[in-house]
């Protein structure tokens, strides 16, 4: 659960094609709660060192577009 959500910005899911805009939002002071639903008995938690984001993105380890823009967008913020 965040302690505190900072709206970063945001961007054209696919700009021409349709008017979806998707909104980046940073959550920080994290505390830990329990989500209860069926559809997230399978997500799995992986922790990563901020510093190693990067590296994963240009390995292609993370490539969906809208988390790679989302996490430029906070690995830049001034707000971390």
């Amino acid at each position: 659960m965040p302690g505190k959500i900072t709206k970063l910005g945001g961007f054209y899911n696919a700009p021409g094609y349709c008017t979806e805009f998707m909104h980046i939002f940073l959550a920080s002071d994290l505390k830990e709660s329990r989500l209860v639903a069926e559809d997230t008995d399978e997500i799995e938690v992986v922790r990563v060192p901020l510093s190693k984001i990067p590296g994963m993105i240009e390995k292609g380890e993370i490539c969906d577009a809208k988390s790679v823009a989302g996490l430029l967008m906070g690995l830049g913020s001034k707000d971390r």
